[in-house]
């Protein structure tokens, strides 16, 4: 690196520098001095140089101020472009699409945003994070809106009136079901064998007296409806040890007439 040569500024205005840029004739590393502007630039290119800021327009930044609020500086508008006075609420925004009752959070790769629950449901944790559940667990009732007809010997799932229960929770079951009294058929309200600890009910058809029936370890508790009987009522409760599913099924017993089951059967189950 030559110190031996004297470092020469070029004298010149502004126009003349712009137009000596324009024409091509800078050379990238000399220095000038604006006169007009008391100010230093260096050439870049032969087409192109860069000015430098003053020591008073560097003082002057130092007093620039923002609104008498509470603000934070970046840019909200889309594209680069000015800095921008924010408030908090638009810093929050930044955040997926926010609605109102959302919720934010710390998750470990950074900021997430909770979508609001539904009414009724409390916040919980779940492997460390927040999330929304059902009051109590797990509370849902089933019903028949119109009558359920089959003519199949084998059993059919009224599919309207089945549960998806979790693992490992105590249930408590009430079953209504209302079959056709003209018809001979059979009822199942089962549970998978592989997936249930234990389930108890009371059952009760029509006007028979109340039974106590016990399964244990049993993949269903079995029902059978006659012509005699108008509906049938079960009670109990079940422990799932993995998730399985609440079905009822039914089927003729005679080929020559459909088991129906009416609409306003009920199933309701709940977590307790």
């Amino acid at each position: 690196m030559a110190r031996d040569k004297i470092l020469k500024f070029l004298r010149t205005t502004r126009a003349n520098l712009d137009n000596q840029k324009s024409l091509g004739n800078l050379i990238q590393g000399e220095p000038y001095l604006i006169t007009d502007e008391n100010r230093f630039a260096i050439g870049i290119a032969n087409n192109n140089y860069e000015d430098f800021a003053k020591k008073s327009e560097l003082d002057s930044k130092k007093n620039d101020y923002v609104s008498a609020n509470s603000r934070i500086l970046g840019r909200k508008s889309t594209g680069s472009g000015a800095i921008e006075e924010l408030t908090l609420n638009e810093i929050l925004d930044f955040i997926g699409s926010a609605q109102e009752g959302d919720i934010l959070y710390r998750a470990s790769t950074g900021w997430q945003r909770l979508p609001k629950g539904t009414d009724g449901q409390v916040l919980t944790l779940a492997n460390g994070l927040p999330v929304w559940s059902n009051t109590g667990g797990y509370k849902s009732l089933k019903y028949l809106t119109s009558d359920f007809t089959t003519s199949s010997t084998s059993p059919v799932e009224i599919t309207n009136l089945t549960h998806q229960l979790p693992a490992n929770k105590l249930f408590y079951f009430s079953v209504w079901l209302f079959p056709d009294n003209s018809n001979q058929s059979t009822i199942y309200f089962s549970f998978n064998i592989n997936s249930i600890l234990f389930a108890v009910a009371r059952r009760k058809i029509a006007s028979a007296e109340v039974a106590e029936i016990s399964y244990n370890y049993l993949n269903y508790i079995i029902s059978h409806i006659n012509s005699s009987p108008n509906y049938l009522v079960l009670e109990g409760y079940v422990f799932t040890n993995a998730n399985t599913n609440a079905i009822v099924k039914t089927y003729c017993t005679d080929s020559s007439s459909p088991a129906i089951i009416r609409m306003g059967s009920v199933v309701y189950i709940a977590e307790i």
